[in-house]
């Protein structure tokens, strides 16, 4: 299968995946939609140029479409080689079969979250909630391990490789109307999300829906959203990605037409916005918030939950409050 070379690699990394020891990463392609099925190949060629390539049999045009859009590049392809009818037939056949695995996976992470679900608590008090200084919320559910193991069939671990310790709290993935997959998050804050799992175009919200808002607002982590609803009193949706960030806007806008949406930015290690946040919310014309406190608080790197940590509940209002102000 012919690859395509992008010429940003640490870009591409930062989206995607991250590099192991070798240079190379593996990442969740995100075309084929395999929940955690990493089989997106990632490597720098001896020009400078970076190759990513789908093992998992989707049309390389697809992957390069969704970086180009995502990275905001101008890329520098390389070319196809000829293929004849039966390498056509053969890649065909690897796309069904990739198509009718993921669907098994999905079918049976649906399985697994209503089981999960049903078995576990409401949380009283959690070590990754106590260490983010937030309160649990109806939203959240919560399960010793070895009882999520019984049922998931596998020990999660986070991105580093390291296993998820003690009792798990449960965020649970909504798609539409169904409940799709889980982020696990233990006490220490290692996260994990369902093997197979669907979460394109899915959501956690801080508390159940009305039918309509006048403000809500959109990040991306748990502790994020807990901190901006719990200090303002609005509703939250957590994106758990930032890739997912635009097909939830668009999917909170479509529901809730006439609400006010704050997209929720993280400040990066420049202490300038995350470009994805500050794209999707003018492409969306929303209210962008910022975690900016005042007093010498601001610091680079900082989320909402930050805010709410060093600053307190009034920077977080504060911060929310000049994002409604802001004229779009």
């Amino acid at each position: 299968m012919a690859a395509t070379t992008f010429v940003l690699y640490e870009l591409t990394l930062d989206l995607l995946g991250s590099k192991d020891a070798n240079g190379k990463a593996l990442a969740t392609c995100p075309t084929h939609g395999e929940g955690n099925n990493r089989a997106l190949r990632i490597w720098r060629k001896a020009d400078g140029g970076t190759v990513c390539k789908c093992f998992g049999g989707c049309d390389w045009r697809d992957v390069h479409d969704w970086l180009c859009s995502k990275l905001g590049i101008q890329s520098t392809e390389a070319t196809p080689r000829e293929v004849d009818e039966a390498e056509m037939k053969r890649r065909a056949d690897l796309r069904r079969e990739s198509e009718a695995k993921a669907e098994r996976n999905r079918v049976r992470a649906v399985t697994r979250v209503k089981t999960v679900l049903k078995i576990s608590d409401h949380v009283t008090e959690h070590g990754y909630l106590v260490k983010k200084g937030v309160q649990p919320t109806p939203t959240l559910r919560q399960i010793p391990l070895l009882k999520l193991l019984r049922v998931i069939q596998y020990h999660p671990k986070d991105r580093n490789g390291d296993k998820l310790r003690g009792d798990v709290l449960i965020v649970p993935v909504k798609c539409g109307d169904t409940f799709t997959s889980i982020e696990m998050i233990d006490g220490d804050g290692r996260k994990s999300a369902l093997a197979g799992g669907e979460k394109v175009g899915g959501f956690w919200a801080t508390q159940k829906l009305p039918d309509a808002r006048e403000v809500l607002l959109v990040g991306e982590g748990v502790a994020t959203c807990l901190s901006a609803s719990q200090c303002s009193g609005y509703p939250a949706i957590a994106t758990l990605s930032v890739s997912q960030l635009e097909r939830v806007v668009r999917l909170m806008q479509a529901r809730y037409p006439a609400s006010k949406i704050v997209v929720l930015a993280d400040l990066d290690k420049s202490g300038e916005p995350h470009t994805e946040a500050v794209r999707v919310s003018k492409e969306f014309d929303t209210f962008l918030g910022l975690p900016g406190g005042e007093g010498g608080c601001e610091l680079a790197e900082m989320d909402f939950n930050d805010l709410h940590l060093m600053c307190g509940i009034q920077s977080v209002q504060t911060a929310i409050q000049k994002a409604l102000e802001q004229k779009r």
